[in-house]
């Protein structure tokens, strides 16, 4: 394919141009490396079980005085610390004017392009929890793009700060209980949460291994484990549901204190801040399934005087 570079006199434009990568490299300053910025990383809907749909805007910054048409462009996605490809982006019909440029881009979510399957699960676990990420961007190259740029593509390789989440996904929780005395002998906490999804894909819980502990304090008050894959919790995007009874079964081993003041702080107006934490397994955007671990909170927790339901499921 030809390279067009648009100078103040005009366009030039260099059909199959043999020039090798070095000079191409010095002569745009440093191309290779530019800055790259990435945001408003979103899950979409999707109808494949072994890819996510994700969208995303990304900045790239060219140091030069020229203007380039780079066509199509891909990048595969990596977590920096962990040695496994999860994913890729895509740039299409790309110009690059001096300065910064920003564009909506595409990308597809996997965990089938690495042998390391742990990787994907990590990114998402670290979104999902709001947590920012440091993923390297690495050129490959594309069939429809320019040969010239995919020869300066394929050696790009940049490191660069994503977001997470920007909410949590569990908004609060509800202490269903007539008396604190009746939870103790039982050992059983009702709990129903409530859960927002901000994303643009719907989701499904199909498998939660939660404790449920005291925010700040690292002490544990109970744990739900549930397989619910035939019945899921469901939320659609940008909706909020509030769980059935979900039963948390207290920890064998209580402090006394802890528990007076949990149950006063949560009976308040401000109520009692708790974390939930754990592995679950979920359906994304109708069709993926993956696992993650969650950790969600601090969020406050309150109490609802009334004789708690069965448990669910």
């Amino acid at each position: 394919g030809s390279v067009g570079i648009r100078f103040n006199f005009g366009v030039v434009t260099v059909p199959d141009l043999p020039i090798s990568l070095t000079t191409w490299v010095r002569g745009l300053g440093g191309l290779r490396n530019p800055g790259v910025r990435v945001w408003d990383i979103a899950v979409k809907q999707n109808s494949s079980k072994d890819f996510l749909p994700v969208a995303m805007r990304v900045g790239i910054l060219n140091p030069t005085t020229f203007h380039l048409t780079l066509g199509d462009v891909a990048f595969d996605l990596s977590l920096t610390d962990c040695n496994g490809v999860f994913g890729e982006v895509t740039l299409s019909d790309a110009i690059l004017e001096p300065g910064w440029n920003y564009y909506n881009a595409s990308g597809l979510y996997s965990t089938l392009r690495s042998e390391n399957r742990s990787c994907g699960p990590q990114y998402l676990s670290e979104y999902v929890n709001g947590i920012a990420s440091n993923i390297t961007l690495t050129g490959v190259r594309t069939p429809s793009g320019i040969e010239l740029i995919q020869q300066v593509i394929s050696r790009f390789s940049v490191t660069v700060h994503t977001p997470g989440l920007p909410s949590s996904l569990v908004a609060k929780a509800t202490i269903v209980m007539m008396d604190p005395l009746t939870v103790l002998a039982r050992r059983q906490l009702h709990v129903r949460v409530t859960i927002r999804n901000p994303m643009m894909a719907s989701a499904e819980l199909l498998f939660l291994d939660l404790s449920m502990g005291v925010a700040h304090s690292h002490r544990q008050l109970g744990a739900y484990r549930q397989d619910f894959s035939h019945n899921p919790i469901k939320v659609e995007s940008g909706k909020t549901v509030v769980t059935p009874g979900l039963c948390v079964n207290l920890t064998r081993v209580m402090d006394p204190d802890l528990v007076k003041a949990f149950f006063s702080a949560a009976a308040s107006r401000k109520g009692a801040l708790v974390e939930f934490e754990g592995p679950a397994r979920a359906r994304i955007g109708g069709h993926f399934e993956t696992y993650m671990n969650l950790k969600q909170g601090p969020v406050p927790a309150f109490v609802e005087w009334k004789s708690p339901p069965p448990c669910w499921p």
